[in-house]
């Protein structure tokens, strides 16, 4: 039965509101769209909808005796970074106080030796020597960052770029983990890489490390001359950053000190509930997109129009700081609220034997890489249709990156949330 239009467009909000309200106007007018026969992916598209509006304009900002305030609840110290007028928040310490990297919501990168890659927001800045990689993490962690990780050639280009005066070989945030199966992010929001022997059949795409071209699957080869034996740890070197990480010991005793590059986000959320699931809005995208995040699961073949009828379309990742950004804000804010895993449909799908497109029509080459280790092509489906969605989760090494459903799940896994995203 088709689905009352009124129903599906009209919204009924002007403002998000709190998600225990959402749940319950949910449901209850889940009850009502059950009594006129509306569909599963209407019901999704139409609660979606009513936090759109919210999204495109917010009310003009003014100045507060508590800093920069837009509309009359929103201000600097609410953990939420305002993004939506020429006075905005670079970030948002939060009620409690400051935190490191900001100061009434502006950036802070004071640390000696640290520079801000204006594009992120991201601060890098060195933090001494250290012989093993935990007292590396414990320095960065200090003053609430991470051991540096990167995620494409333009972020190590930066970091070369900026901090190359003063650091030469340094610890790189990727360690192994066996219960993940690869190399874990020093931030759990961020892809690994495949650990052998297993990169033979477990190639990731997505994953990111200057890997020197004659390495046989992508492996690194050893900075020591006794093999790599227990060296679960990645040297990265700013003097010679053509020449690819190596691994070393995570302790590496007489072997002297790595430098320790330490990275850090922005403090604040860009994500807040809305009806249908989360709204966001990203820096890299800032003057060209919103997304939301549907929680109402659909199938597969249902996931283009859970967004079109909104009037926007399943998302395309034209680039990986748009990836990354967005994932690494729906990541967190799935965290806050005890989610452990989630997964969720992309713009990016196949007809049999046809190559995978994009929904702006390109090929799946056009845009950067997203799979993870579950790329498609690999039998015994390689040439079935199929959409891919993406997977956050704490326990993946290839997390926030895609894997393709090709109809071979089980149809109670089939059923995935969708990521929309709106032109402005």
């Amino acid at each position: 039965m088709l689905a009352s239009p009124s129903l599906v467009t009209r919204p009924i909000a002007t403002t998000c509101r709190p998600r225990s309200l959402v749940r319950s106007v949910a449901r209850r007018d889940r009850r009502r769209a059950a009594v006129l026969g509306v569909t599963s992916v209407a019901i999704a598209a139409w609660i979606a909808n009513a936090c759109l509006p919210d999204l495109a304009v917010y009310p003009p900002a003014s100045v507060g005796d508590g800093g920069v305030v837009i509309g009359s609840s929103a201000r600097c110290g609410d953990g939420i970074v305002q993004t939506t007028d020429a006075r905005f928040e670079q970030c948002d310490e939060g009620e409690a106080g400051k935190l490191p990297g900001c100061a009434s919501c502006r950036l802070d990168c004071s640390e000696d030796g640290g520079h801000i890659e204006d594009r992120t927001g991201h601060c890098y800045f060195p933090a001494g020597a250290t012989s093993t990689y935990a007292e590396a993490r414990a320095a960065c962690e200090q003053r609430g960052a991470h051991v540096v990780t990167l995620g494409g050639a333009d972020e190590l280009e930066f970091v070369t770029s900026s901090l190359g005066a003063r650091v030469d070989a340094y610890w790189t945030g990727l360690l192994v983990s066996t219960a993940l199966g690869g190399y874990e992010a020093a931030n759990p929001e961020e892809p690994g890489w495949p650990y052998p022997p297993l990169l033979t059949t477990r190639a990731c795409p997505g994953c990111y490390a200057p890997v020197r071209p004659t390495n046989e699957a992508g492996t690194f080869p050893s900075w020591s001359s006794d093999g790599g034996a227990l060296e679960f740890c990645i040297a990265g070197f700013t003097t010679r950053a053509d020449a690819g990480w190596l691994t070393v010991p995570c302790v590496r005793g007489d072997a002297g000190a790595l430098g320790v590059v330490c990275e850090r986000e922005p403090p604040g959320a860009r994500t807040e509930d809305c009806l249908g699931g989360s709204c966001l809005r990203v820096v890299e995208t800032l003057a060209r997109k919103r997304y939301l995040l549907a929680d109402q699961p659909v199938l597969p073949e249902d996931a283009p129009r859970a967004c079109t009828q909104l009037g926007g379309r399943l998302v395309v990742f034209t680039s990986t700081r748009e990836r990354e950004q967005v994932t690494r804000e729906l990541g967190r804010r799935l965290l806050s609220l005890g989610q452990k895993k989630v997964t969720f449909f992309i713009g990016l799908s196949r007809t049999a034997g046809k190559p995978w497109l994009w929904e702006d029509g390109a090929d799946e080459s056009a845009h950067p890489p997203v799979w993870g280790e579950s790329a498609p092509g690999v039998p015994p489906v390689p040439d079935r249709a199929g959409r891919a969605f993406l997977v956050l989760g704490l326990a993946l090494y290839d997390t926030a990156l895609a894997r393709a459903d090709q109809g071979t799940e089980p149809p109670t896994d089939a059923r995935k949330g969708v990521l929309c995203e709106f032109p402005l």
